[in-house]
């Protein structure tokens, strides 16, 4: 059988290869038929929209627009690492109080003031 590669079932086909699993493992990780998978490869059928969502979800790494419109990278961009910002710090005498220390002091102070 001769696939071009603007079809939906040869990228289906890519994305079972890159995942490296059989096809058995793949349709129950998707809770597809056998049947139903070879349907979609031989043309006879195309997915149901139910499928391709549980296919994202369970493989998030693939793009939306590859799988059904052979657009852009097969892989989604890895996300960037954000930069760290470190919970601010302020000081109380010599020692240094983070925002929930300083919280957990304030709400102490509060009861104390609401005793009087």
């Amino acid at each position: 059988m001769v696939m071009d590669d603007n079809e939906l079932r040869y990228r289906i086909l890519k994305i079972v290869e890159d995942i490296g699993i059989g096809v058995i493992p793949f349709c129950n990780s998707i809770s597809v038929s056998k049947s139903s998978y070879y349907n979609w490869i031989k043309g006879k059928a195309s997915p149901a929209v139910d499928s391709v969502v549980r296919l994202f979800k369970i493989y998030p790494v693939y793009n939306p627009n590859w799988l059904l419109f052979g657009e852009g990278e097969m892989k989604l961009p890895k996300a960037k690492p954000q930069d760290v910002v470190e919970e601010p710090t302020f000081n109380y005498g010599d020692r240094p109080l983070k925002k929930s220390d300083l919280s957990k002091i304030l709400k102490k102070l509060a009861d104390e003031i609401d005793k009087v």
